[in-house]
């Protein structure tokens, strides 16, 4: 019995080594399994990963991350910049032929074209603008009258023009322009010293053109109730005018007293403007003899001051000779 009891305590003694032992294994033996689970779980988490990324975007697959705990750090290969010189990061400047290639491009020219319709559309209704002036004056005249005289319908004026008053200060603005340009070559100061029948040529004749060939200019510049900035503009240049007659005396008779060559010059301007309408409103032969009686009696006003003076003579008004 004891015996038994001894052999029995030998054999539970060896059995609980045995089942020590086993315990003793087991931890490391888990610890490896667990390991093993991690990574199957975690591979399991990146196959899904990548099977959802492929799922949103076919695209390329993403290259894999670097551990942070195994990567280690690789020499730069770029290849650094030569000291001074800064790379050139401006954007690339489009070539001649890129140039050429754009304004051929009908996508560019097309604005081109609706412009150059809309200015010609502008001229032809500043030609019908000047027609109707000339005959029936600002205040008579009409947007409905001028469209009408264009060929177009009342809308297709309004598109480029809200109302009469524009249209006449565009035109009075092209008007005067024109005329500031006609009196620059007109009143040169080399022209002083011509004789005095050419010198009134010479300064009349481009005027008397000018007038003729765009007679709203008299019916615009020089009528009444016509708008506000065409008068203001008007005045300006009336005002130019007399100067520059003021001048052309001035060099022909310097012995004159700036108040009598303002008052030759404002005679001289207002005979000339008088007689003017009756040039414009006379055609052919009767025309031509309107233009030679204004000239000659601008040139019978002024010869008594101005030839007297320029050779030397006095300067005083003397009266005019008798036609």
């Amino acid at each position: 019995m004891t015996g038994a009891r001894s052999g029995n305590g030998k054999g539970g003694s060896a059995k609980g080594a045995d089942e020590r032992d086993s315990t003793a294994e087991s931890a490391p033996q888990r610890a490896d399994r667990s390991t093993a689970a991690s990574g199957a779980s975690s591979a399991a988490g990146s196959r899904t990963e990548t099977s959802a990324k492929s799922a949103g975007g076919k695209g390329s697959p993403k290259a894999s991350q670097p551990n942070p705990s195994t990567h280690q750090p690789t020499a730069n290969t770029a290849q650094p910049e030569a000291e001074g010189v800064q790379p050139d990061r401006q954007a690339p400047q489009a070539s001649d032929a890129e140039r050429a290639l754009a304004e051929d491009n009908p996508a560019t020219a097309k604005p081109r074209r609706r412009q150059a319709r809309g200015e010609r559309r502008i001229e032809q209704l500043l030609e019908a603008a000047s027609t109707v002036f000339t005959s029936v004056g600002y205040s008579a005249a009409s947007t409905n009258a001028i469209a009408r005289e264009a060929g177009v319908s009342p809308g297709t004026l309004y598109q480029f023009f809200p109302n009469k008053e524009s249209i006449a200060v565009e035109l009075g603005e092209r008007l005067i322009h024109r005329l500031r340009a006609t009196h620059g070559a007109a009143f040169a100061p080399e022209n002083a010293h011509l004789p005095l029948a050419e010198l009134v040529d010479t300064v009349l004749d481009p005027m008397i053109e000018f007038n003729c060939v765009h007679p709203a200019a008299l019916a615009l510049l020089y009528g009444t109730d016509v708008p506000g900035r065409v008068v203001s503009d008007h005045d300006a240049l009336h005002a130019a005018l007399l100067e520059r007659t003021a001048e052309l005396i001035a060099l022909r008779a310097p012995a004159l007293s700036t108040d009598e060559r303002i008052r030759l010059a404002q005679m001289t301007v207002a005979l000339f403007k008088a007689s003017l309408e009756l040039v414009v409103a006379h055609e052919g032969a009767e025309r031509d003899w309107y233009t030679r009686e204004s000239k000659a009696a601008v040139y019978r006003y002024l010869a008594p001051y101005i030839d007297q003076a320029h050779a030397g003579a006095s300067a005083s008004p003397q009266p005019p000779p008798s036609p």
